[in-house]
């Protein structure tokens, strides 16, 4: 079983869930949650990264004028910081349309793969991620995922958590800049950097491998690009997740993020 990690390279929450700038409406409204604004290195834009293995439930507001926003539902339960074993599901609220454009409900990640950078969608006055957590599936929240409570917030809304309830820190891989006075757990040791990624061999016999950005449907005819196994004596990428069965998310060098089809019957080797 996984253990659920704070999502970010560096912690540095500018606000917990009783700022008062605008989060005590929420932690002290009905019903109630308990976000966080992260601001991370508050040096440019830093990524989230897969808290456990996760599954893409809902994206909001791309291309609208409502504020971006992802939802995120663990694939299994997970253990979470005060001891209990459940299914997670996670908000995600400010990233920008260029790097929320490309989630779709579906979507499967691993734990540890980069996603999306914190951005200040919503008019948010700067940088970060607005986070908050649900001890349950996205099928057992209200209203798809969020609900305006009696203090006018929208907020999770069903079975909220306390962040530090819920998230192990990493120190081998998140540095804590500033935690705004919430107190989070260790990671246990055994349980450090175990979580090996799948990886993808291309065999030299294939010259030419179609891949797909990741907002497009990945048929023939959309392809963005070629890749070419048999000139660099075939090619080994990490998966970073799935859209859809057999069709996996790489990173590559000439394309970016992209999708690629690997069906055994392609000869595509998953290890």
């Amino acid at each position: 079983m996984q253990y659920l990690k704070y999502p970010v390279k560096t912690m540095g929450i500018s606000q917990n869930y009783d700022g008062k700038y605008s989060h005590y409406g929420e932690s002290h409204g009905s019903p109630c949650a308990y976000p966080i604004d992260d601001a991370c290195s508050d040096s440019g834009r830093d990524y989230f990264y897969a808290p456990c293995d996760l599954v893409v439930k809902r994206v909001y507001g791309v291309g609208n004028g409502g504020t971006n926003t992802i939802w995120l539902e663990s694939s299994n339960k997970v253990k979470i910081a005060n001891g209990s074993e459940t299914y997670v599901t996670i908000m995600v609220i400010h990233p920008n349309d260029d790097t929320l454009k490309s989630f779709k409900a579906g979507q499967k990640y691993k734990q540890g793969a980069k996603m999306f950078l914190e951005g200040k969608d919503g008019n948010a006055t700067g940088y970060h991620f607005h986070i908050e957590v649900a001890t349950c599936k996205f099928s057992d929240l209200k209203n798809n995922g969020w609900v305006k409570n009696n203090k006018g917030y929208w907020v999770i809304s069903n079975k909220a958590i306390k962040p530090e309830d819920a998230f192990y820190v990493d120190k081998s891989f998140t540095k804590i800049k500033n935690s705004a006075g919430l107190k989070f757990k260790d990671l246990p040791t055994s349980n450090k950097s175990t979580n090996k990624k799948s990886q993808l061999y291309l065999p030299s016999s294939a010259t030419s491998w179609r891949v797909y950005k990741m907002d497009v449907k990945p048929v023939k005819g959309n392809e963005c690009g070629f890749l070419r196994p048999s000139k660099f004596g075939g090619l080994t990428y990490d998966i970073l997740g799935y859209t859809s069965d057999n069709v996996a998310i790489i990173q590559t060098r000439d394309y970016g993020k992209v999708q690629i089809y690997v069906a055994k019957s392609t000869g595509a080797i998953i290890k």
